[in-house]
């Protein structure tokens, strides 16, 4: 009979049992990340002057627009792999439209909380705007109005993983925004958007980049107006293609591009971003 031991290197010698290490334990997961984001994008709107025809001619509008900012985030609330996020970001973005020009500066600042495949957030946003009304004549301003609009936002989502690394991910949403003049803080009026939508994604490695594109449709209303026009109750569209492209684990980047449809108002746009982690 072969020794049974021998592939042990057991001489059948009486000793102590070995001492035997316990392999290494991972290192442990980081319970605070702080994170820094800017992204920068440029939009193109299309659509009848007075909305709808109310007024013959073409309204177009260039926006370009400019996000920084920087969240927290803590792992491990209520269970060991929940996490909250507090993000605050500074925003600005100019608008040219016709012989109008609009300059709104603003900040935003949201709570996110993540759980397994569940997430919700709610957003708090105020921007400042200033619309210059230039002159047929002369290039400098000769009627500007300012006003202040503050916004509070509250969304929830629920992401499905399937097979092949990809994923669904519905969602929903309301967004309610008054507006006040400045200075003064008089009441100009309010709204209630109301929107849905399904994101699908997915992932994978080349060239040692873990490449995620994405892609998002939203159908979105205006179901409360003060004052009352008449795009209330109306349905329009929001779509979103991104690719991001996660370099290391502290550094990540991304490209989109958006379109939209309301009414008789269709629009495009671009954007790029990077994130940092810390």
């Amino acid at each position: 009979m072969d020794d049974a031991f021998g592939a042990l290197a057991y001489d059948g010698m009486p000793r102590k049992a070995p001492l035997l290490k316990a392999p290494p334990a991972a290192p442990p997961q980081p319970q605070w990340l702080i994170g820094a984001f800017s992204s920068a994008s440029y939009n193109y709107d299309h659509g009848v002057a007075g909305g709808g025809g109310a007024v013959a001619g073409t309204a177009i509008s260039r926006t370009v627009a400019f996000v920084d900012g920087a969240n927290v985030t803590k792992i491990g609330v209520f269970t060991d792999s929940d996490a909250v996020t507090f993000l605050v970001a500074g925003t600005y973005a100019n608008t040219k439209a016709g012989l109008t020009n609009t300059r709104v500066p603003g900040t935003t600042e949201t709570l996110a909380y993540v759980n397994g495949g569940f997430a919700a957030d709610f957003s708090f946003g105020a921007n400042f705007n200033t619309l210059d009304t230039l002159g047929v004549l002369a290039p400098a301003p000769f009627a500007v109005f300012r006003s202040t609009s503050l916004s509070y936002a509250g969304n929830l989502y629920y992401k499905f993983e399937l097979a092949n690394a990809w994923f669904v991910e519905p969602q929903a949403g309301a967004t309610y925004t008054e507006t006040y003049t400045y200075p003064g803080g008089a009441f100009l009026g309010d709204s209630t958007e109301v929107r849905g939508g399904l994101r699908v994604g997915t992932e994978w490695m080349w060239n040692a980049l873990t490449w995620q594109p994405s892609f998002l449709a939203v159908a979105y209303s205006p179901v409360e107006q003060n004052p009352v026009t008449p795009s209330r109750g109306h349905v329009g569209a929001r779509e979103t293609a991104k690719m991001n492209v996660v370099f290391s684990p502290q550094f990540s980047g991304y490209l989109q591009v958006d379109g939209r449809q309301f009414e008789s108002t269709w629009g495009v746009g671009v954007t790029g971003g990077a994130t940092i982690t810390f």
